[in-house]
């Protein structure tokens, strides 16, 4: 059967539990990683840490690696390094500011030439700690030259913001969709979208599946990071496990919009089986999608024109 999405899942995931692994490459390096990783059935490609998982003797045989992997390469997820500790784009120093965005058009020409399509961005760094610590239009115009920057080098590839409310900062410049959408629409790129962690929308107090509406209907949705949580922290959990119902609802509107970008598993993974618990994701995935799938869709938009929740529930197989 067809799978109704593409999937990829983060490479540092496969570092839980090294004990259920025979690890033919070096324990814990980055190609056996990939060793573990092409276990997973129903996987479709990788997204790779940006430097992170190109530094290093393993970096210089990962391009080969993926490609006598299964796996598709999807492209970049930057993350920026300890020098740019008191931000990148709106980093102080014009200087560092200048090698946040050097960092990130290498990641372009890298992406390129390892045939990828889509480099995303979480300015982690970029935002403040403490009242009056910045003049807010400075921050944002810094920000925003930054990413006008990538976007303008890397205008044949697809450039990914992902906001997270806050961590590591206190308060992150990107620290929700409306925001991260303001920034996307001022700057008017066609290849500048989001990626939403579902996580970080949860974090952020914001429903799931309308954080995503206002990107669909705007064809700014590029990508979605899946994982779960209890809505404080980045938790990290299984797909479905703590918030089973806003991510059913999610599920039904990239159905309903035909999202055809990547779904990534941003789940950490300590006492499970990395390799298990990838397949869960996949599995939870597509069980809400069948489930979807024999819905009444008529009568549930004739009910959700009333606004009858107790008949919603009813059809959905909420209620009996």
């Amino acid at each position: 059967m067809k799978q109704h999405f593409r999937y990829a899942t983060r490479i540092n995931s496969f570092k839980a539990r090294t004990d259920l692994h025979s690890w033919k490459e070096g324990k814990g390096s980055v190609l056996g990683l990939m060793d573990r990783m092409d276990l997973v059935k129903g996987l479709s490609g990788v997204f790779v840490n940006y430097p992170e998982h190109i530094a290093g003797p393993d970096g210089k045989v990962l391009k080969e690696r993926i490609r006598d992997s299964p796996l598709e390469f999807y492209g970049w997820n930057i993350r920026f390094p300890e020098e740019f500790l008191d931000g990148g784009f709106t980093n102080p120093s014009p200087n560092i500011r200048s090698r946040a965005i050097d960092l990130c058009k290498r990641s372009v020409d890298d992406c390129r030439a390892w045939g990828g399509s889509e480099v995303v961005i979480w300015p982690a760094l970029d935002g403040f700690d403490y009242p009056l610590q910045n003049d807010f239009e400075t921050l944002w115009k810094h920000e925003l030259e930054g990413i006008a920057a990538v976007a303008e080098y890397g205008k044949d590839l697809k450039i990914s913001i992902e906001f997270k409310p806050a961590d590591p900062r206190r308060r992150c410049i990107f620290d929700s969709t409306g925001t991260t959408l303001l920034a996307v629409n001022e700057l008017g790129f066609q290849n500048l979208g989001l990626t939403l962690d579902y996580c970080h929308v949860l974090m952020a107090r914001e429903n799931p599946a309308l954080s995503a509406v206002h990107c669909l209907r705007q064809e700014k949705l590029f990508g979605m990071h899946m994982n779960d949580g209890n809505g404080f922290l980045d938790d990290g959990l299984m797909v479905g496990s703590t918030t089973p119902w806003p991510t059913l609802e999610l599920v039904y509107y990239l159905l309903k919009y035909g999202f055809g970008g990547v779904l990534y598993f941003d789940t950490f993974p300590v006492r499970e089986d990395p390799v298990a618990e990838s397949e869960s994701n996949i599995a939870q995935m597509e069980s809400f999608a069948d489930l979807i799938e024999t819905w009444d869709g008529p009568k549930l938009d004739e009910l959700r024109a009333s606004h009858d929740a107790l008949a919603i529930l009813k059809l959905v197989g909420a209620r009996k």
